[in-house]
């Protein structure tokens, strides 16, 4: 089988994983039932819970993902080596970053009581 089409295979199916997960959804205490109206931070939760954090979490693995291929393919080449590592290094931070601000959402919730 072709290289490629192995690779888009691979991404396609670490692409599907997150939505998967998602099905397992996380439910808040005051979350209200299905047929009572969703206040709007209750829609924005589900929104960013849903739909943005697996598409997030999917972008952050292709990151990861990216810069491995780098590293397998650099043959040894320096400057390939070290493009590899920033991506790597740019992969973490930007993981990190994706982590800090999903946390800031619930640390304001909690301090503003909403």
């Amino acid at each position: 089988m072709n290289t490629k089409a192995i690779a888009l295979l691979v991404c396609a199916t670490l692409g599907i994983v997150p939505f998967i997960a998602s099905a397992q959804v996380f439910v808040f205490p005051d979350q209200p039932r299905p047929n009572q109206p969703l206040s709007f931070s209750g829609a924005i939760d589900r929104i960013f819970l849903n739909f943005i954090w697996p598409v997030v979490i999917f972008i952050s693995i292709l990151a990861f993902i990216y810069a491995g291929v780098l590293f397998v393919t650099s043959s040894g080449n320096e400057s390939k080596i070290s493009q590899a590592k920033k991506a790597f290094i740019w992969g973490i931070v930007g993981t990190a970053v994706i982590i800090i601000s999903f946390s800031l959402i619930f640390v304001v919730r909690g301090i503003l009581n909403l």
